[in-house]
């Protein structure tokens, strides 16, 4: 190629550009297209419900020093949540100071948890929670039960 016919070329597309970008697009959207829409609902997961404690205390005494040591045992119980794709449930423990214990961490057929702690424990009156438990991460927390005691 000759130098002349490079210039030639180059103007020529410097040109084509320049007069390109300052004409205005002239595209149209006349058509028109109905869209179905649906609802999007919200889901929600179910707590479980019908939470209750149920109490007992043993005492046992050592033979040799005759000391007597008293055990609060619990049974929490619970309806099962209705929520599909359950994993769990988490029994939390909340005591009248303000502090919360996890309890146990059951698998989905559970419906029942039992424990045991020494009796100075019932001085916190510890009610109890379950949280419902599920594959995608939400949960439901149910209302407090009634307080232990024994």
């Amino acid at each position: 190629m000759t130098t002349t016919r490079r210039i030639l070329v180059l103007a020529g597309m410097l040109l084509a550009v320049v007069i390109g970008t300052t004409i205005p697009a002239s595209a149209t959207f006349a058509d028109t297209v109905a869209v179905p829409t649906t609802a999007i609902t919200t889901g929600t997961v179910q707590a479980p419900t019908q939470v209750e404690v149920i109490g007992w205390c043993t005492t046992s005494v050592d033979p040799v020093t005759g000391v007597a040591t008293t055990t609060v045992h619990a049974k929490v119980e619970w309806w099962r949540s209705d929520s599909p794709r359950v994993t769990g449930y988490r029994v939390t423990a909340h005591l009248n100071n303000g502090t919360t214990s996890v309890m146990a961490t059951t698998d989905a057929t559970a419906d029942e948890v039992y424990g045991s702690a020494p009796q100075g424990y019932l001085v916190y009156q510890p009610r109890f929670t379950v949280t419902t438990l599920t594959a995608y991460g939400w949960t439901a927390q149910s209302v407090q039960s009634n307080v232990l005691t024994c």
